[in-house]
Order: C-alpha cells, then sequence, then structure tokens
C-alpha cells in the first residue's frame, strides 16, 4: 500500500477526481478539501 503523499505524486489527477467526487456528495466541506491539499502538498 502506498502512502498519500507517493499517490498524489503519481496520481495528482486521480486525487483530484476522488475528493471532487466527495465534495459533490456533500461528505465534506471545500475547507475540508483546503486542509487536506495543504497536507497532501
Amino acid at each position: 500500500m502506498i502512502d498519500n503523499q507517493e499517490f498524489v505524486m503519481h496520481k495528482p489527477a486521480a486525487f483530484a477526481a476522488v475528493f471532487s467526487v466527495i465534495n459533490q456528495r456533500g461528505l465534506m466541506t471545500p475547507e475540508d478539501l483546503h486542509r487536506i491539499a495543504a497536507i497532501a502538498f
């Protein structure tokens, strides 16, 4: 299993798509996404 940073480094589009879907379903707020992005990047 690869860690999130490695996943982001190799699959940025997939990473973005996953969080886009999560956000569309209302499971996360944009603020949550910004926090995750700050940690991931």
